[in-house]
């Protein structure tokens, strides 16, 4: 198939890699896209770079990534690619801080090539005071430099949803990521079975800039 969902997790998701499993499955076949996980004992010393390798190879041989982090749970209504996926190479879900990494849509463009190459072998920022990680290498990126700004696009919450901004604007019409390193239990209906309360199909809105702080 042309496009692929990947989701990339070690030994320590796999419990929520096996909770939100059959709903990546759902979504890949109504959709008609492959479905690959790559599940490590250890992904080592930058686990979050793991990921952006992963898109980097898998980008060579389709022409669309679609990553999930593990904890997010695929909504049953989700029968289809929304438009919104095809505005920019790199499409971002977003939450309260700004870029979100945990859902990224990637297109095989040479811009995009070029960007996860150089993200990849960035690694991990060493900015003191930062929470560092892909999404704080990513944004330094797009705060330095212009090309990196305009390959990019947000998928708004109303899309992927988070547990900050799920109750004020609904579940996602895609889906819900659970944040599980984010504390506060929000990983803890998933783990338990309990099945949100979905409501209505997709939506398709628009895109936005996205202010990278």
């Amino acid at each position: 198939m042309r496009n692929i969902l990947l989701r990339v997790y070690d030994e320590a998701y796999d419990k929520i890699g096996a909770a939100s499993w059959q709903s990546a499955w759902d979504f890949c076949h109504a959709a008609k896209v492959s479905l690959c996980e790559t599940r490590l004992k250890e992904l080592g010393r930058e686990p979050y770079m793991v990921k952006i390798c992963e898109i980097l190879r898998h980008i060579e041989n389709h022409e669309m990534v679609i990553y999930a982090d593990a904890d997010i749970l695929f909504n049953p209504n989700a029968t289809e690619i929304p438009r919104l996926f095809y505005e920019k190479p790199l499409m971002l879900s977003r939450d309260s801080l700004g870029v979100c990494c945990g859902f990224m849509v990637v297109h095989q463009t040479p811009q995009t090539h070029r960007l996860l190459e150089t993200w990849a072998r960035l690694g991990y920022s060493n900015k003191p005071g930062r929470n560092t990680g892909d999404q704080d290498t990513l944004k330094l990126l797009m705060a330095n430099f212009n090309w990196v700004g305009e390959l990019i696009g947000v998928i708004p919450e109303d899309v992927i949803s988070n547990p900050e901004r799920g109750p004020k604007v609904g579940l996602g019409s895609i889906g819900h990521h659970y944040w599980a390193n984010g504390g506060r239990g929000y990983i803890a209906p998933l783990l338990n079975g309990e099945v949100p309360s979905w409501t209505g199909g997709q939506t398709t809105p628009s895109t936005s800039a996205l202010d990278p702080s």
